[in-house]
């Protein structure tokens, strides 16, 4: 994994783990924001895991957990959990942002809010 991929995977780790007022200010205000903060993670997540990092068994299983978290509130059951309203009352969202803090300290990253992103977004014409 090159440096930029691992600080791309270190941003969506810091969103993911921010209160839902912050992760709103992350992304444009037409985008689904909960899918937008999965959709960053799991596409970092996924080239980081392929790139066969060095972990240790804490950091290991600090990842494993929140992929876990987010792959079990995927699919049509669980609909609800990615409107935007859900970032701020599903305890499912409480439980990915705290297992995001988990992989921020066992990787030893900041757990500061990450900058804006640097992805470009085409909204709804005005």
């Amino acid at each position: 994994m090159n440096a930029d991929e691992s600080y791309d995977l270190e941003w969506a780790v810091r969103a993911l783990a921010q209160p839902p007022t912050v992760q709103r200010e992350f992304f444009p205000s037409f985008v689904c924001v909960p899918d937008e903060l999965v959709l960053e993670f799991e596409e970092h997540y996924r080239r980081f895991v392929n790139g066969a990092p060095s972990l240790t068994p804490e950091q290991f299983d600090a990842f494993a957990l929140l992929d876990r978290l987010i792959i079990e509130m995927s699919g049509p059951t669980h609909a609800e959990l990615w409107l935007d309203g859900a970032l701020d009352s599903a305890p499912e969202w409480v439980a990915v942002r705290d297992a995001a803090k988990s992989v921020l300290r066992t990787m030893g990253w900041s757990a500061e809010p990450p900058g804006r992103t640097c992805a470009t977004y085409v909204g709804p014409p005005e």
